[in-house]
């Protein structure tokens, strides 16, 4: 029994470490980026309504952060709910070798990231939402009710970073989505 207890403490404190070594408390001022919140995982909502392709989120926020201008960031923020059991060390060191990718710590609230970015890439998750009601796009991977809203792009081999970039959202539309949906 201690055996166990030890070596989850020594878990725990591994994923603490490494993600601690990535973190900042607040993104640089006047830099321009687009906001990757992780998702739980494994999770439901995410695991069947997401291409299998889509399951290891740092090769996707990888495969953003190439088509992204060289003037612009990811900011990444973990899931609140996340553990140590699902995504090991190596996960965080892979995105922090990348040069344009931030961490933000947990303390930093979403609305005030989702507040400057240039637009949120979520697979399924609330976020996005919220993103088109703060007037911003959203690039989402998976199945979601605010999908087909003006604003929503859906990730796919056709995705095109330019459009995303330089779309203006109407809140008023977005309204009107929501009311009809």
């Amino acid at each position: 029994l201690n055996l166990y207890r030890n070596a989850n403490l020594y878990k725990i404190a591994q994923f603490e470490s490494s993600r601690r070594a990535v973190l900042v408390d607040k993104i640089p001022d006047n830099n321009k980026y687009v906001y990757c919140p992780l998702h739980y995982q494994p999770e439901a909502s995410t695991m069947p309504v997401c291409e299998d392709f889509m399951q290891d989120q740092s090769t996707l926020i990888e495969y953003i952060s190439k088509m992204l201008p060289k003037d612009t960031y990811v900011v990444v923020k973990e899931h609140f709910m996340q553990t140590y059991n699902f995504r090991n060390e190596v996960f965080y060191q892979k995105l922090a070798e990348l040069k344009n990718v931030i961490f933000v710590g947990p303390m930093v609230q979403s609305v005030d990231i989702i507040k400057n970015c240039e637009f949120v890439f979520s697979l399924t998750g609330s976020v996005g939402f919220e993103a088109l009601l703060m007037g911003k796009p959203a690039e989402i991977a998976g199945a979601t009710l605010y999908q087909y809203f003006p604003g929503a792009f859906k990730f796919d081999e056709n995705f095109d970073i330019n459009e995303v970039l330089s779309y203006k959202v109407n809140p008023q539309e977005i309204k009107q989505a929501f009311i009809d949906l």
